[in-house]
């Protein structure tokens, strides 16, 4: 069984380090780190990792192309069983790689699986999601807190918590930041869509998947921690970003209002 993980960086020096510590205490197999044109010398600290670290290959861009076009890069070139998408904030737990294996080698019929997510303090982080409405996207994100308390319910079960964390089901649209996937299925598909700069890619990845016939499903017994840095609402180029990423989702595979 061959397993292979690509990793995207755009100025990640800081995180980057201690997540590639947590993956290569529990991996063995080939990291693919592609950075996007870092200024923050991260570009410069991975490639001295490099030369220390056996099974870590750099590829440099010359601009910041995205999230999704940039993991393709490193997905043109892998070959292998199952491929991770991984964010350089996450941290590995015990056995999160062949617990997640050996699930997806007993179902033939999942084309990817997320594990569950924890914040750093250990709390849980609700990752799952229903497929995203404008009215979801809208309270969760630009909504004032009187009116999320008011919609606290509708929240919950976008967030899937009303089905819990702690049995497996299959999700609707995934997190990105942690995707084991099965690689021939992943390049059947194509990898991500181009045309997301970031943001929604990894839920219309999960819908490219379903459509040809493959399942995304979750499964609590494998975790990681996701440091998780909220750009999107903290940045304003990165909230516009989101809202075109989203157009572009919508237009795809239609409008859903509520």
């Amino acid at each position: 069984m061959k397993i292979t993980l690509s990793i995207v960086t755009y100025n990640n020096k800081c995180i980057i380090g201690p997540t590639l510590d947590s993956i290569n205490k529990h991996y063995a197999g080939k990291i693919l780190v592609v950075d996007n044109a870092s200024t923050d010398g991260t570009r410069e600290y991975l490639m001295d990792l490099a030369n220390d670290i056996d099974n870590l290959e750099i590829l440099p861009l010359k601009t910041n192309i995205g999230f999704g076009k940039a993991h393709n890069i490193a997905i043109e070139k892998i070959d292998s069983d199952y491929h991770i998408i991984c964010n350089p904030d996450i941290r590995l737990r015990n056995e999160t790689i062949s617990k997640l294996a050996e699930y997806m080698s007993k179902r033939q019929d999942v084309g990817l699986v997320v594990p569950k997510f924890f914040y750093e303090d250990g709390h849980l982080q609700a990752s799952n999601r229903q497929l995203p409405s404008i009215f979801d996207l809208y309270l969760r994100r630009f909504c004032p807190m009187f009116l999320q308390r008011i919609f606290q319910k509708r929240m919950e079960w976008y967030e899937n918590l009303h089905l819990g964390y702690d049995y497996e089901y299959e999700v609707p649209s995934v997190s990105g930041a942690f995707l084991f996937c099965r690689t021939n299925v992943l390049k059947k598909v194509g990898g991500f869509d181009k045309r997301y700069f970031m943001y929604f890619e990894d839920s219309d990845l999960g819908r490219q998947m379903r459509n040809l016939g493959y399942r995304t499903m979750y499964n609590p017994n494998a975790e990681v921690v996701h440091v998780w840095q909220r750009q999107n609402h903290s940045s304003l180029k990165m909230t516009i970003v989101f809202i075109r990423n989203g157009i572009r989702y919508f237009n795809k595979w239609g409008w859903k209002i509520f």
